[in-house]
């Protein structure tokens, strides 16, 4: 086996298990949509508090757990954005917030657009609005 046949069996295996990792229970913001069920749940920017998705908004909660699931990633769509807060840089298709926080990627299905975020980005709260 080449070196670089290796490289990418080690990698594969890496992605199984950190999303395996990722997913399991107990987890805060699985966990958060379960207790939910249907009703919405606020996501904030990790480092200013603003909010920048609301979910499930025009689907259902197994949608956004089966989607973000199978993603890797929690993944939104756009009405569940918040596009006060929240910008695309169309060039690279990244997901940023207005205070500059790196979200994400923006891509498409036959769905449409999916925003697919990185957990640690989303995980802030309001009360650190009242910090700045």
């Amino acid at each position: 086996m080449t070196d670089a046949g290796a490289l990418e069996i080690k990698n594969l295996i890496f992605d199984k298990e950190y999303k395996n990792f990722a997913f399991q229970q107990p987890r805060t913001w699985l966990d958060s949509l379960y207790r939910a069920g249907n009703d919405e749940i606020s996501y904030y920017d990790s480092q200013s508090g603003r909010e920048l998705f609301i979910a499930p908004r025009k689907r259902k909660q197994n949608d956004v757990v089966w989607e973000s699931t199978v993603e890797g990633w929690p993944v939104f769509r756009y009405h569940e954005v918040n596009w006060d807060n929240v910008r695309i840089i169309a060039e690279s298709n990244e997901i940023v917030s207005v205070d500059g926080t790196h979200l994400g990627l923006r891509s498409e299905d036959s769905k449409g657009a999916r925003y697919v975020v990185n957990l640690s980005s989303i995980a802030g709260s309001p009360e650190l609005m009242t910090r700045t």
